[in-house]
């Protein structure tokens, strides 16, 4: 009998590699490989596991389980009350046996014991059945709305006691039992049941508000809230308002909380794991503050997290964007520009306007203009080719009738025209929290409709990929995102607006698939089978070149930006590195490596999204078949686990 031996298997620490024999196969590599990767290596150590799992950003399922459709950011200075401008959290992760520094135990409450949160001594939860703690002074202004929050967590997949929120105490001697605030929820059992009440405080006098009970279902985790404004005080739990109460005025903000099982203790506990309170600075908004806002669609609706750490939809007509593709957004001005799109709802060469200039029709061909699903608050109607008095541009609908399309403004007057009604392009303002239609100054020119791409170029706005000429791009005028109009009065002025149709720099030569900007040095075209670069100003001497005539880019998200200027492109044969400054040819970099299922991708079919890890310096590649919707319905944190593999830029 043979004897036995142990052998070593060695980490591939050089990933996957398909381009030879078993035989022949380089060290440390692998010809198959799910979930894993090499990281530390940059610190010089060899080490190899399983890829991070997704973990949400925020607790919020978007659209109703439908699959986000766009995720963009925007900048705001903002000036305005209830903008949470102040934020201050606990997530108690630290080592130790209490809350940790700046918690006081409520000398006023009878049981002095600290709450079972996330508090980590020896890799074991601290168990303790009731607390009652009270928070230092935290510097947010009560002139202003302020929200409290505690995030409550099930467990054993129950819940099992009362929740308490303090708030509105004296500050010098924080007594919720003398004056200020108690809200109280109680949750039991695993089906979501919840009941409580506010009890405020005067002198020691109490006044009662009962909670609306109802119930959520199901256990699950859950944000208990307070929001603060002026004398009025509103409970909620997981969105749902459980009381709206005016009550009697307290000059204090000192907060606290406590937590307490109901006669389960130690089967049962009650958990929680972030307290947080968001407000205005003290001192008010004089001062004016910046705030970066995430914005997200799915299932046709926009959310932007207006309270920090949560997801809300933005409401209006207007709000709206197509939920069959990716949409792209682009930052510009403190506002967000949304490229959104859909096939044109009807297209027609024989139109015809009435002597109002409101009414359009078309005689002969179209007797049902409802039954193209138009929708008069997010599509618009553009028109070209007029005669007669009718002028040329784009016009938002007033309303949908089936004999007619009734503008909102006056086309001029009788006429005849050939039309196009598609979605319209969209404007987030995050200072008034709205969203319209993105339309270009009065005798300014017209945003153009059904792009597909945006981004930020030289100070102006790049808008390409319209299906009808899938090879032009629109620049705005620079520093202005409403003014499209390309004949000018001056012809040289530098900062005009232009078009691939009339800038020296011309079109692109390949169908447009990605728009890639860097600083203000220049811009690359992804196409499908080429890459282009334009250097300058479109305006003042940009110039256009190709650097690629055998290399193109997948889709509008399948490439992403290094560290040091350089980027990194999923082509139809592999991964591909674009040296910083785009110059020289594009460097492959997994020839004979890509795992078959990202070869050949039909973009019709998936859509290719790319990610520089700051954290692995790796680049991740996640590919989202569209009929399964796969993108998700969560804005997470970290890697998919569904994702395909991420494959480092460069060998390891």
């Amino acid at each position: 009998m043979a004897k036995k031996s142990i052998i070593q298997f060695p980490f591939p620490l050089g990933g996957l590699d398909r381009s030879v024999s078993y035989r022949a196969q380089p060290p440390y590599t692998t010809t198959d490989m799910l979930n894993v990767r090499a990281y530390e290596t940059i610190e010089g150590r060899a080490r190899g596991g399983q890829r991070p799992g997704l973990v949400k950003a925020f607790a919020e399922e978007l659209g109703d389980g439908s699959p986000l459709r766009m995720l963009a950011q925007v900048t705001s200075v903002g000036t305005t009350a209830g903008g949470y401008y102040y934020y201050w959290s606990d997530e108690f992760n630290r080592d130790g046996s209490d809350l940790g520094p700046g918690w006081n135990d409520a000398t006023w409450w009878p049981t002095l014991l600290q709450s079972p949160t996330k508090i980590v001594i020896g890799g074991a939860l601290v168990e303790r059945q009731t607390s009652a703690s009270v928070r230092d002074q935290l510097e947010f202004s009560t002139a202003y709305p302020y929200l409290i929050e505690v995030r409550i967590v099930p467990y054993g997949g129950q819940h099992w006691g009362d929740y308490w929120i303090f708030a509105r105490m004296d500050d010098d001697d924080p007594e919720a039992t003398d004056e200020g605030i108690i809200a109280q929820i109680t949750l039991t059992g695993d089906t979501g049941a919840y009941s409580g009440r506010l009890t405020s405080f005067s002198g020691g006098l109490p006044t009662l508000y009962a909670f609306t009970p109802g119930s959520t279902g199901s256990a699950t985790a859950g944000w208990f809230k307070v929001l603060v404004n002026a004398d009025n005080i509103q409970c909620s739990w997981q969105d749902q308002l459980l009381v709206s109460a005016d009550i009697a005025a307290h000059s204090g903000k000192r907060i606290g909380f406590r937590l307490s099982t109901i006669g389960t203790y130690p089967t049962g506990l009650c958990l929680a794991d972030v307290i947080r309170v968001q407000g205005t600075p003290v001192g008010g908004l004089g001062t004016q503050r910046r705030r970066t806002y995430l914005v997200a669609s799915a299932g046709t609706k926009i959310y932007a997290d207006r309270t920090i750490g949560e997801m809300s939809e933005i409401s209006g007509v207007a709000a709206r964007l197509s939920d069959k593709h990716l949409v792209l957004a682009a930052e510009h001005h403190q506002k967000l520009y949304i490229a959104d799109w859909d096939p044109p709802r009807i297209i027609g060469t024989s139109g015809t306007i009435d002597a109002t200039g409101l009414q359009l029709t078309h005689p002969g061909e179209v007797t049902d203009w409802t039954s193209y699903g138009i929708d008069a608050d997010n599509d618009v109607v553009v028109i070209s080719d007029g005669l007669g008095l009718v002028v040329d541009g784009t016009y938002q609908i007033d309303s949908v009738a089936a004999s007619m399309v009734t503008l909102a403004a006056s086309a001029g007057g009788a006429g005849t025209c050939t039309y196009r009604i598609e979605r319209a392009p969209k404007v987030y303002d995050p200072a008034e929290n709205t969203v319209s239609i993105w339309a270009a100054t009065a005798t300014q020119g017209q945003v153009p409709t059904g792009c597909h791409l945006i981004c930020t170029y030289r100070d102006r706005m790049i808008l390409a990929g319209p299906d009808d000429d899938p090879h032009i791009w629109f620049a705005s005028r620079s520093g202005d995102a409403y003014d499209w109009d390309y004949l000018p009065e001056d012809p040289t002025d530098a900062g005009r607006a232009v078009s691939g149709a009339n800038s020296d720099a011309g079109k692109v030569g390949d169908v447009i698939t990605a728009l890639i900007p860097f600083s203000d040095d220049f811009l690359v075209f992804g196409c499908k089978g080429s890459l282009w670069v334009m250097r300058g100003d479109p305006a003042w001497g940009g110039t256009l070149d190709a650097l690629s005539y055998d290399v193109g880019i997948v889709g509008a998200k399948s490439w992403c930006q290094g560290p040091s200027g350089e980027f990194y492109f999923l082509s139809a044969d592999g991964l591909y590195r674009l040296p910083p400054g785009a110059t020289g040819r594009p460097e492959p970099l997994s020839t004979e490596k890509l795992p078959h299922e990202l070869m050949r991708l039909n973009p019709a079919t998936h859509e290719v999204l790319l990610e520089w890890d700051d954290q692995q310096k790796g680049v991740h590649i996640y590919l989202a078949p569209i009929a399964a919707g796969a993108v998700g319905s969560y804005v997470g944190l970290g890697s998919s686990p569904e994702a395909s593999p991420s494959p480092s830029p460069e060998p390891q």
